[in-house]
């Protein structure tokens, strides 16, 4: 266990390191269950209208996150609203959590289902490891945008970048760092 850890801490110096099969799916396990706890909280959020649950369901939900102000893709706006490319339609977790009660006036259904999981890849130029799951998203609600109502019915595939990091008793943490619509872009990490 200790060469292990010695090797996932000194990842940037060598040029390709190994993970045992064990710690393989110890590491990919932990990166889902995040996703799964962020989702869970996600869908409870939604449809809340209680101050206090959503104060509540927002605390358990940033728990999952890196921070409160990771990239997110704002799935919210209707398709046929969406800037024309996929980047301008980023917002900071924070403002996503926002838009849910103010352009949600009744209520949105999200539903989270069918996650799957990458292999453990690096990112050398910040010297982490991370995991992709992709979960299938339903969202189902009235959008409000200054005097208009627009229904948003849709499914899409989401990508959550879930960092994870080794701590020093061998236990994985997963944090999600960026949350993005599906891209099939695994060919261009490193495992």
């Amino acid at each position: 266990l200790g060469i292990i850890l010695l090797t996932l801490t000194s990842i940037a110096g060598v040029c390709q390191q190994t993970i045992s099969r064990t710690n393989e799916k110890v590491i990919i396990e932990s990166a889902k269950q995040t996703v799964s706890d962020y989702t869970k909280y996600m869908e409870l959020l939604a449809q809340e209208v209680d101050k206090d649950l959503i104060a509540l369901y927002k605390a358990e939900l940033l728990k999952s996150v890196q921070r409160d102000s990771v990239n997110v893709f704002n799935d919210l706006i209707p398709i046929a609203d969406r800037p024309k490319t996929l980047r301008e339609n980023i917002d900071r977790l924070t403002t996503y959590l926002d838009d849910i009660n103010t352009r949600y006036l009744e209520g949105v259904k999200l539903v989270y289902t069918n996650f799957t999981t990458s292999k453990v890849f690096i990112d050398e130029k910040r010297n982490r490891l991370f995991v992709k799951v992709t979960a299938d998203r339903s969202i189902d609600g009235t959008y409000y945008y200054k005097d208009e109502k627009k229904p948003n019915k849709a499914d899409e595939k989401i990508d959550f970048y879930v960092q994870v990091q080794i701590r020093a008793s061998g236990v994985p943490e997963s944090k999600i760092y960026s949350i993005f619509l599906y891209e099939p872009n695994e060919q261009t990490f490193v495992p």
